[in-house]
């Protein structure tokens, strides 16, 4: 899925090298049959691997909401800390969607 999305070498290996890889792979393929854009599946996957690093995904143990709007926190403040974000409610926002619908998929 990976190779479908990015041309370059490097953000392949990005995807490929981050935790969880093929269960991303399964997601965004889910997406791009329910009719997701290319540009919108991009998206999606580099949020997933923020999203794989920043929540213990490989225990065993339930994640919970308050897990996963803890790690939409810490994940929008490093956004901003480095310039990517002017506030934390957008990145916020779009860490919490994407992690849920992750999470409900799996």
């Amino acid at each position: 899925m990976f190779e479908k999305l990015f041309k370059r070498p490097s953000p392949i290996a990005r995807q490929l090298a981050a935790p969880l890889a093929s269960e991303r792979a399964s997601f965004l393929a889910q997406r791009a049959e329910d009719g997701a854009a290319r540009d919108t599946l991009m998206h999606l996957a580099r949020e997933l691997v923020a999203v794989a690093r920043e929540l213990d995904l490989t225990s065993s143990c339930s994640i919970t909401l308050a897990a996963v709007e803890a790690a939409a926190e810490r994940w929008a403040r490093q956004q901003r800390r480095r310039r990517r974000a002017h506030t934390l409610q957008w990145s916020r926002v779009f860490f919490l969607q994407t992690a849920t619908a992750w999470l409900r998929y799996m």
